[in-house]
């Protein structure tokens, strides 16, 4: 991984984290993460951006390029299907 993101609410709630600057819990509403492209493996396969929106439970995942590719359509899932899965 080669970023992270996330933003906030700082009116508190659900997935709640201790902020010390701050000195009040804020709840997180969104994550971001960003991937690099592994050249030894093939572009399609990779995911390049992962965003959890955790508002609307929500996760869509963004995956690189292959070669002469200019659009790919992300991938969307439900945060909750997913949790219930048990994958």
């Amino acid at each position: 991984m080669t970023y992270s993101e996330k933003l906030f609410d700082f009116s508190g709630g659900d997935q709640v984290i201790k902020d010390n600057n701050l000195d009040k819990e804020i709840k997180v509403k969104k994550m971001t993460q960003k991937f690099e492209l592994d050249p030894s493996r093939p572009a399609e396969e990779q995911m390049r951006k992962a965003v959890f929106n955790l508002e609307i439970d929500e996760i869509v995942i963004y995956y690189h390029f292959k070669e002469g590719q200019i659009f790919r359509k992300p991938s969307h899932y439900n945060r909750n299907e997913l949790r219930n899965s048990g994958n």
